[in-house]
């Protein structure tokens, strides 16, 4: 089901990004909203199911990447100057 998340307090002022994708909050907990413009933001989400495979994942554009480590992931957003 693609019903929004519980977000942390300080990512609420950012939930409007989430509007219109369908993400799979039943097993991924949004940890990040990085705003890039008015329309689009990275969304780092993180599976927590232990068996997953690669558990970090960023969305944009509709786009998903996995990858293995929060390193990895980083290292991807700043190559593509998300954050």
């Amino acid at each position: 089901m693609f019903i929004k998340p519980q977000l942390k307090t300080e990512l609420q002022q950012y939930a409007r990004y989430l509007d219109g994708y369908r993400l799979d909050y039943e097993h991924f907990d949004v940890v990040d909203i990085i705003p890039q413009d008015k329309e689009f933001a990275a969304t780092i989400m993180h599976d927590h199911r232990a068996d997953a495979y690669k558990p970090w994942c960023v969305q944009y554009h509709g786009g998903g990447h996995y990858f293995f480590t929060r390193e990895e992931l980083d290292d991807y957003c700043h190559d593509r100057k998300f954050y």
